[in-house]
Protein backbone atom coordinates (compact mmCIF):
# COMPACT_ATOMS: atom_id res chain seq x y z
CA UNK A 1 0.00 0.00 0.00
CA UNK A 2 2.82 2.40 0.88
CA UNK A 3 4.62 1.84 -2.42
CA UNK A 4 1.45 2.38 -4.45
CA UNK A 5 0.77 5.61 -2.57
CA UNK A 6 4.33 6.81 -3.13
CA UNK A 7 4.04 5.96 -6.82
CA UNK A 8 0.78 7.91 -7.08
CA UNK A 9 2.36 10.90 -5.34
CA UNK A 10 5.34 10.73 -7.67
CA UNK A 11 3.09 10.58 -10.75
CA UNK A 12 1.07 13.57 -9.54
CA UNK A 13 4.23 15.41 -8.60
CA UNK A 14 5.65 14.85 -12.08
CA UNK A 15 2.43 15.94 -13.83
CA UNK A 16 1.81 19.00 -11.69
CA UNK A 17 5.48 19.74 -11.19
CA UNK A 18 5.98 20.56 -14.85
CA UNK A 19 2.92 22.77 -15.05
CA UNK A 20 3.16 24.50 -11.68
CA UNK A 21 6.79 24.18 -10.61
CA UNK A 22 5.96 21.88 -7.69
CA UNK A 23 9.05 20.09 -6.43
CA UNK A 24 8.04 18.17 -3.29
CA UNK A 25 5.06 16.26 -1.91
CA UNK A 26 4.55 19.03 0.67
CA UNK A 27 4.26 21.60 -2.11
CA UNK A 28 1.85 19.28 -3.92
CA UNK A 29 -0.37 19.11 -0.84
CA UNK A 30 -0.21 22.89 -0.56
CA UNK A 31 -1.19 23.32 -4.22
CA UNK A 32 -4.08 20.86 -3.85
CA UNK A 33 -5.28 22.60 -0.71
CA UNK A 34 -5.15 25.99 -2.46
CA UNK A 35 -7.12 24.66 -5.41
CA UNK A 36 -9.71 23.09 -3.13
CA UNK A 37 -10.01 26.34 -1.15
CA UNK A 38 -10.69 28.23 -4.38
CA UNK A 39 -13.27 25.66 -5.47
CA UNK A 40 -15.01 25.84 -2.07
CA UNK A 41 -15.17 29.64 -2.22
CA UNK A 42 -16.57 29.51 -5.76
CA UNK A 43 -19.19 26.94 -4.79
CA UNK A 44 -20.23 29.01 -1.76
CA UNK A 45 -20.63 32.06 -4.00
CA UNK A 46 -22.67 30.02 -6.47
CA UNK A 47 -24.91 28.73 -3.67
CA UNK A 48 -25.53 32.31 -2.49
CA UNK A 49 -26.32 33.42 -6.05
CA UNK A 50 -28.79 30.56 -6.47
CA UNK A 51 -30.43 31.29 -3.11
CA UNK A 52 -30.84 34.94 -4.13
CA UNK A 53 -32.29 33.88 -7.49
CA UNK A 54 -34.69 31.51 -5.73
CA UNK A 55 -35.78 34.29 -3.38
CA UNK A 56 -36.38 36.68 -6.30
CA UNK A 57 -38.32 34.01 -8.18
CA UNK A 58 -40.54 33.29 -5.17
CA UNK A 59 -41.22 37.02 -4.80
CA UNK A 60 -42.07 37.29 -8.50
CA UNK A 61 -44.47 34.35 -8.17
CA UNK A 62 -46.24 36.00 -5.24
CA UNK A 63 -46.45 39.28 -7.17
CA UNK A 64 -47.87 37.50 -10.23
CA UNK A 65 -50.46 35.72 -8.09
CA UNK A 66 -51.55 39.05 -6.57
CA UNK A 67 -51.69 40.61 -10.05
CA UNK A 68 -53.84 37.70 -11.29
CA UNK A 69 -56.23 38.12 -8.35
CA UNK A 70 -56.53 41.88 -8.99
CA UNK A 71 -57.26 41.32 -12.69
CA UNK A 72 -59.85 38.68 -11.89
CA UNK A 73 -61.57 41.06 -9.45
CA UNK A 74 -61.47 43.89 -12.01
CA UNK A 75 -62.99 41.68 -14.70
CA UNK A 76 -65.63 40.36 -12.29
CA UNK A 77 -66.54 43.91 -11.24
CA UNK A 78 -66.78 45.24 -14.80
CA UNK A 79 -68.55 42.21 -16.28
CA UNK A 80 -70.79 40.52 -13.70
CA UNK A 81 -72.10 37.95 -16.23
CA UNK A 82 -68.62 36.64 -17.06
CA UNK A 83 -67.38 33.57 -15.23
CA UNK A 84 -63.62 33.60 -14.62
CA UNK A 85 -61.67 30.36 -14.46
CA UNK A 86 -57.93 30.21 -13.96
CA UNK A 87 -55.59 27.25 -14.00
CA UNK A 88 -52.08 26.86 -12.74
CA UNK A 89 -49.91 24.74 -14.99
CA UNK A 90 -46.33 23.60 -14.97
CA UNK A 91 -44.42 24.24 -18.18
CA UNK A 92 -42.96 21.33 -20.11
CA UNK A 93 -39.30 20.58 -19.56
CA UNK A 94 -38.38 21.95 -23.00
CA UNK A 95 -40.23 25.21 -22.24
CA UNK A 96 -38.52 25.51 -18.86
CA UNK A 97 -35.09 25.03 -20.42
CA UNK A 98 -35.92 27.66 -23.05
CA UNK A 99 -36.94 30.14 -20.35
CA UNK A 100 -33.92 29.32 -18.19
CA UNK A 101 -31.65 29.80 -21.19
CA UNK A 102 -32.97 33.32 -21.77
CA UNK A 103 -33.17 34.15 -18.07
CA UNK A 104 -29.64 33.10 -17.24
CA UNK A 105 -27.07 35.81 -16.80
CA UNK A 106 -23.97 35.47 -18.92
CA UNK A 107 -20.80 35.09 -16.90
CA UNK A 108 -18.10 37.57 -17.88
CA UNK A 109 -14.73 36.19 -18.85
CA UNK A 110 -12.42 36.56 -15.86
CA UNK A 111 -8.65 36.56 -16.30
CA UNK A 112 -6.76 33.65 -14.76
CA UNK A 113 -4.96 36.01 -12.39
CA UNK A 114 -8.20 36.90 -10.58
CA UNK A 115 -9.28 33.27 -10.47
CA UNK A 116 -5.99 32.30 -8.87
CA UNK A 117 -6.62 34.91 -6.18
CA UNK A 118 -10.08 33.46 -5.49
CA UNK A 119 -11.95 36.60 -6.54
CA UNK A 120 -14.08 35.20 -9.34
CA UNK A 121 -17.87 35.25 -9.35
CA UNK A 122 -18.53 31.53 -9.69
CA UNK A 123 -16.58 31.29 -12.93
CA UNK A 124 -15.15 27.87 -13.60
CA UNK A 125 -11.48 27.33 -12.95
CA UNK A 126 -9.44 27.42 -16.12
CA UNK A 127 -6.50 25.51 -14.76
CA UNK A 128 -5.17 22.35 -16.38
CA UNK A 129 -4.19 21.19 -12.90
CA UNK A 130 -7.79 20.39 -11.91
CA UNK A 131 -8.14 17.77 -14.60
CA UNK A 132 -4.97 16.09 -13.37
CA UNK A 133 -5.99 15.85 -9.73
CA UNK A 134 -7.61 12.64 -8.54
CA UNK A 135 -11.24 12.78 -7.43
CA UNK A 136 -11.78 12.03 -3.74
Amino acid sequence: MGEAMTETWNEELNMIGGAMGVKSPDELVSVKRSILDIVVVQQQKRILELEEKLSRTKKEMVDLEKQKERKCKDIAASSPNVKICTTNSTPKLSERKHVELHASVSTPKIPNSTIAKGKSKSAPLRSPVLSMLPRY
